[in-house]
């Protein structure tokens, strides 16, 4: 789809619109869209043996990424004397990872 210059002054993002969206929705509408497509369940998350590998340590939470890209944290107050590795399995951190998504979703429903 091609704009003239006059269309482009009426509206002009209506080219990125359709470019995101197929359509002339808007662009937070298309950048939604494709963050749930991209938002995977936690069994896909944890499943076949997947890692959680450590990033880094920010108020008082160590911050871990799955290797779907899913980033999340795990209070340290929940750590006791337990071992947090660099690399571990995903399933042992399924309550973490519920939890920020949970948090997520409460974020996403107070936007909108």
């Amino acid at each position: 789809m091609r704009l003239g210059v006059r269309d482009r002054a009426r509206n002009p993002t209506r080219r990125f619109d359709s470019v995101l969206t197929g359509d002339s929705g808007s662009i937070p509408d298309a950048a939604a869209q494709l963050q749930e497509k991209m938002m995977l369940s936690i069994k896909d998350m944890v499943r076949d043996g997947k890692k959680v590998t450590f990033m880094f340590y920010r108020q008082r939470e160590l911050w871990y990424k799955t290797e779907d890209g899913f980033e999340f944290p795990v209070p340290i107050e929940d750590a006791g004397d337990g071992v947090f590795l660099n690399e571990d399995k995903a399933m042992l951190f399924m309550r973490y990872i519920r939890k920020h998504m949970e948090m997520i979703a409460k974020e996403k429903a107070l936007v909108v």
